[in-house]
Parts: C-alpha cells; structure tokens; sequence
C-alpha cells in the first residue's frame, strides 16, 4: 500500500498528492509526499534534483540544502546506496549533492557531526530517520 514516502524541506505549492506543513521559519518549507514504495526513488530524485538546484541566495553564499525523513533506517540505508551509484554513474544526468545519514543506529558524535555540517552547509543532503525530527535546530 501507499506510505509516507521521503518528507523534503523544499518548495513547493502544495499541488496534487502533497501536503504543506506548518510551524516553520519563514525560510524553509516542508512538503510531505505519498509515494508507492515503487515510485518512491525517481520520485526522491526529481524532487532533490529540483530543490537542490535551485540557484544559491545572498549571492552564492547559501545554497539550498534537504532534509529527506525515512519511516526505518533500513529504507534510508536502501534510498541513500541508491542515490550515492546515481550520482557516481556517468551519464546519469544526476547532479546532486552526496547524501548524509542520520539515524539512531550512529554513535552520538557522528550524529552531531552530520547535524553541524549540514548547520554549515557542508552538507547539502541528509537523510534522517525520526532521530533528526525531535527537536532539532538547524539555522
């Protein structure tokens, strides 16, 4: 059946299959799409590949960055090997961000670390499991 697929901080509108959450700063936006498990990987590419090509704002100096939520750790594991051999391929068109994980199955500094460097947007993509969703800040 039909799950919460990947929930990406990114434009959007609203449309058809998607919902706009609230409770967020003014400069981020969370979309929440429903996705079959079939669709969910070139539905998770488009949506990156969108959102994170987005041209910089403050003139180059703030790239836009995701964070891509996963109901397991398994399905974030499966989604990120899936994107890191789509960015890798040559000719795939793909040009995104290596992703980075954050999940409970990581040691505590390497949590801090992937949250920090995304804070500092030296990484652009993360993908969480619910660990990155209590009450996180990320400015």
């Amino acid at each position: 059946g039909e799950a919460a697929a990947a929930g990406a901080v990114e434009g959007g509108k609203g449309g058809a299959g998607e919902r706009v959450l609230s409770a967020l700063p003014p400069t981020a936006k969370q979309v929440v799409h429903l996705t079959a498990q079939h669709k969910r990987p070139r539905k998770l590419l488009k949506i990156l590949t969108s959102t994170l090509s987005t041209p910089a704002s403050g003139g180059g100096r703030n790239k836009p960055r995701c964070m891509v939520f996963f109901s397991t750790i398994k399905e974030l594991k499966v989604q990120a090997a899936w994107l890191r051999r789509m960015i890798k391929e040559s000719g795939s068109g793909v040009d995104i961000p290596p992703p980075r994980e954050l999940h409970s199955q990581m040691r505590q500094s390497e949590r801090d670390r992937a949250v920090a460097e995304f804070k500092a947007a030296k990484t652009r993509l993360l993908l969480c499991t619910d660990v990155a969703g209590r009450g996180m800040d990320v400015k």
